[in-house]
């Protein structure tokens, strides 16, 4: 259900499709540290350009899910929080 939350959220307060300063925003990142890591490939989010850099709001929220994972992955592998 988080998810569905999620994408709910991200559609309601970006629109279908985010700019790099949006998925900065989103991911607490300047918009400059976003395209470093598309450049560097160690962005694991999927963006395309159409006159600029998007990500679709689906695949923003799927890597946030990614994100959120494997947290509780490494939280419950008694990693430091």
């Amino acid at each position: 259900m988080s998810g569905l939350m999620t994408r709910m959220f991200l559609l309601d307060k970006y629109g279908p499709r985010l700019d790099t300063k949006q998925i900065g925003e989103v991911l607490g990142l300047s918009a400059g540290a976003v395209r470093n890591r598309i450049n560097a490939g160690t962005l694991e989010l999927r963006t395309y350009v159409d006159g600029q850099r998007y990500a679709d709001y689906q695949d923003v929220a799927d890597y946030l899910e990614l994100c959120r994972s494997r947290a509780s992955a490494q939280a419950g592998a008694g990693s430091p929080a």
